[in-house]
């Protein structure tokens, strides 16, 4: 069985009182002889002409994920199945050793055999899609084999009952099933971190392109003939064992391979998808032209860029980076052409704003990533272009060539070594006598939440600029860090860390978290750390925050998304805020953007506010997972309105208010409690340098509605542009609706800095204390502290680091309450 009609007809005679016995029994054992899965079924195997009804164990839909898009029209439908290994022949069961899986519902049938499944995925063609199965199965089989695509098992025709129970004709399709797509990979998975992790994922995505290439050129019945894919797109690039592979050649189109010709052969195409689309394509697929495009292979090039541009912005901005990088390309376009698209090009070549985009990647990379600038520049001088574009296999060999020319770049001490060498100082330091901590007032819950000496306190996270421009205001620094140290010792059991803005600092400077530490270990990394006074201009080094910040915060948001229960982090940086290193004004503001957009999405109940708005936050002393405390040195005006951004600007954005400022000769307390604390925020609103209005070189038009990325006769860039197109990006990423990101003037103006410091608000410890060893906590009740100050002699309240410094070396553990 099955058994066909006129053998059936012949081989038995139907009964005198049933004149449709043969017709029954054809249609009715095929209920008996369930189809088999074999490689290459549907080609070696006769069962496919029969109207077979199939016997999943399970049959469920696949919908690719579409990040808010409209549902595509697809020509078929895609479905996950399950079938019994009894009916996997067994060629295929070794070919696709992966798939099975044992059966949760019923681990045994009614022969004693256990529940095994094989999971396939199955393409679903109706009858009136007739000829794309046909295109698309034939595609398949010249393609198979090919490495890096998924693989093709067979085909089948069968019936099925629709809503009406009557039998519906499908043509089908079976391939191996993947786990996800690209796009789903990107806004589930955390990005890769360190420098193995990102050469893993280039590597991978490297593989895509020979993918790529093994397909352009193939050989059929002895001929070679060339083959476009038609729609690369992240949806088209699936993880199935363990790496990413091409799919659906459905909108592909093969030619035979002209013997010596002179350019590039074209052919008409007119499929594919309008965001990753090349240029050549652009005016069929929006209707403008009737004319069919001819087009070259290296259109399957471009798309292939638009997917490196969207894999380098993962790696280095994460999930929420992506979605302000397709709200930017939406935003130039409709302000270019007045239409709605997330395309890469404006219809001829690549949006400049993409452009800026790779310019802002580039100077946000970590340190430790040795590829994704290579890759970028691949992608901005070889692929996103409008002629001479690189060939599938000449991407091929560039990526060999990275790969084998870059070294990581690791640390030159290894980290087991080098936290050895900080035991052995540490234990070789002489105590000194003991200090005790600050005690809590019964009525200040903010002492209790930072006296607490559970898991559950922030880790503290020290960053010191050490760039050039920090020189005059080093020694104030290590003074400084020294006194914050001092103070942080007894609030976290697992220590301190801190780390440099320059990458080729001593490695000796950084400092690892260790339950034995001391404020001397501090001071001797400062040292180490110390800039050099530059011998001409061009030796200056000029730094930037964000790779440092962002290794110190992936670290936590990776261990949130794998659902590890990471410590909250209090970071305290120490800078001038010049960071002659961050070519872009607003490099910054978009990165914290972006962290703060995942913070939102990694905890549901982290507070969030609508662009514009200034509701109060709730429960602060419980979900701010990540705070930032920024204490600045020097009076540079763009420095300090830089700074004054993101401490006050970052709320219009819908960012929860997790930054704080202040400068070094302020509020001690504030420094520790600022970014933790909002209360403490609200009544030091300022900063304790000198305080300016806005400067008027400062563009704040940002915030309003009709501003424009680019006036048509600004098509020339320039830092001012780049900046505002970047800002203007990150602000449609939160917009509910138009009016909601246009800020009233009121809101604007209240963030203006007073004109003197005179005209300040109230901060702690600005009123007359009770005692000198009373310091004003934010509801008026004192913090008593028991041990006299560095100096003795000093009877001023420390509210101030200026008045306010360590002992030479206490003791750690004197430092606990």
């Amino acid at each position: 069985m099955p058994i066909e009609i006129d053998v059936l007809r012949k081989l038995i005679t139907a009964p005198p009182d049933c004149p449709s016995f043969h017709d029954e029994f054809y249609r009715n054992q095929f209920a008996w002889c369930p189809i088999r899965f074999e490689m290459d079924m549907g080609t070696s195997h006769g069962h496919n002409v029969h109207n077979i009804i199939c016997p999943f164990v399970r049959k469920e839909k696949i919908k690719p994920y579409r990040d808010g898009k409209r549902t595509q029209v697809n020509k078929a439908t895609l479905y996950a199945i399950d079938v019994p290994e009894e009916l996997v022949g067994s060629k295929l069961q070794k070919r696709m050793a992966p798939a099975i899986f044992e059966h949760q519902e019923d681990n045994t049938d009614s022969s004693g055999n256990r529940g095994k499944m094989y999971r396939f995925a199955l393409k679903q063609f109706d009858s009136s899609k007739h000829k794309h199965f046909i295109s698309e199965k034939q595609m398949f089989i010249n393609l198979e084999n090919k490495e890096g695509l998924i693989q093709y098992i067979g085909w089948f025709r069968s019936y099925e009952s629709d809503d009406q129970g009557r039998l519906k004709l499908y043509w089908n399709i079976v391939l191996e099933l993947a786990d996800f797509d690209f796009y789903t990979a990107i806004r589930r998975e955390s990005p890769p971190i360190s420098g193995k992790e990102i050469l893993g994922f280039w590597r991978t995505m490297a593989e895509i392109s020979g993918a790529l290439a093994s397909i352009h050129t193939v050989v059929v019945d002895q001929q070679q003939y060339l083959t476009w894919h038609g729609d690369i797109k992240p949806e088209n690039i699936l993880w199935a064992n363990g790496r990413f592979k091409l799919a659906d050649p459905g909108e592909a189109r093969m030619l035979l391979k002209s013997a010596g010709a002179s350019e590039d052969q074209t052919i008409e195409l007119i499929g594919g998808t309008r965001t990753y689309a090349a240029p050549e394509k652009v005016g069929y697929l929006d209707g403008l032209s009737q004319r069919k495009p001819e087009i070259p292979q290296t259109s399957d090039v471009w798309s292939l860029g638009c997917i490196f541009s969207i894999a380098a912005t993962y790696v280095v901005l994460g999930t929420q980076g992506v979605l302000i990088f397709n709200r930017l390309r939406r935003e130039a376009i409709l302000n270019i052409t007045e239409h709605s698209s997330d395309a890469f090009h404006d219809g001829r070549s690549v949006l400049l704003e993409v452009r800026h985009w790779h310019k802002y990647l580039r100077e946000a990379v970590r340190k430790n990533d040795a590829y994704t600038h290579a890759v970028l520049d691949m992608v901005d001088g070889y692929m996103l272009v409008e002629k001479d574009r690189w060939s599938a296999e000449r991407i091929c060999q560039e990526f060999d060539k990275l790969f084998t020319s870059t070294r990581l770049q690791e640390s030159e001490v290894p980290a087991s070594l080098n936290s050895l060498l900080q035991r052995i100082e540490v234990n070789s330091e002489q105590l000194y006598d003991q200090h005790s901590g600050i005690k809590e007032a019964s009525s200040d819950e903010v002492a209790r939440q930072m006296t607490q000496k559970t898991s559950k306190s922030p880790a503290n996270v020290y960053i010191v600029d050490n760039g050039t421009a920090m020189l005059p205001y080093y020694g104030k620094a290590t003074h400084n860090l020294g006194v914050l140290v001092w103070r942080s010792l007894g609030y976290d059991d697992n220590g301190l860390e801190l780390y440099f803005t320059n990458p080729d600092t001593n490695p000796r400077a950084t400092v690892a978290e260790s339950r034995s530490q001391q404020v001397r270990l501090f001071l001797k990394a400062m040292k180490y750390a110390q800039p050099e006074e530059p011998k001409s201009p061009a030796q200056a080094v000029n730094t930037t925050v964000v790779p440092e910040l962002a290794r110190i915060i992936n670290r936590y948001t990776r261990a949130k998304a794998s659902k590890r229960p990471p410590r909250k982090k209090t970071i305290i940086i120490l800078t001038d805020g010049i960071w002659k290193g961050m070519k872009m004004e607003r490099t910054i503001d978009i990165y914290l953007r972006s962290v703060m957009y995942e913070l939102k999405d990694l905890h549901g109940d982290l507070p969030t506010r609508q662009p514009g708005q200034l509701q109060e936050q709730v429960d602060i002393s419980t979900i701010r997972p990540v705070t930032i405390q920024f204490v600045q040195f020097g009076e540079d005006a763009n420095a300090v309105e830089r700074l004054r951004r993101l401490d006050d600007d970052m709320k219009l954005y819908g960012c929860p208010d997790l930054i704080d400022t202040e400068h070094a000769d302020g509020d001690v307390y504030k420094m520790f409690l600022g970014s933790l604390c909002q209360d403490i925020d609200k009544q030091a609103g300022y900063m304790a340098g000198p305080a300016i209005s806005t400067p008027p070189s400062i563009e704040r038009d940002s915030f309003r509605r009709q501003d424009t990325l680019y006036l048509p006769s600004q098509r020339e860039h320039s830092s001012a542009a780049v900046s505002q197109t970047l800002t203007r990006a990150s602000d449609q990423h939160d917009r509910i609706s138009g009016d909601q990101d246009q800020a009233s003037p009121s809101a604007v103006q209240h963030h203006e800095l007073p004109a003197s410091p005179d005209r300040r608000g109230h901060t702690i410890g600005s009123a007359n204390p009770v005692s000198p060893s009373t310091v004003a906590s934010p509801d008026g009740v004192g913090f008593m502290r028991e041990s006299p100050s560095y100096h003795d002699t000093q009877r001023s309240p420390p509210t101030s680091l200026a008045s306010s410094a360590p002992p030479e070396t206490p003791s750690r553990s004197s430092r606990r309450p």
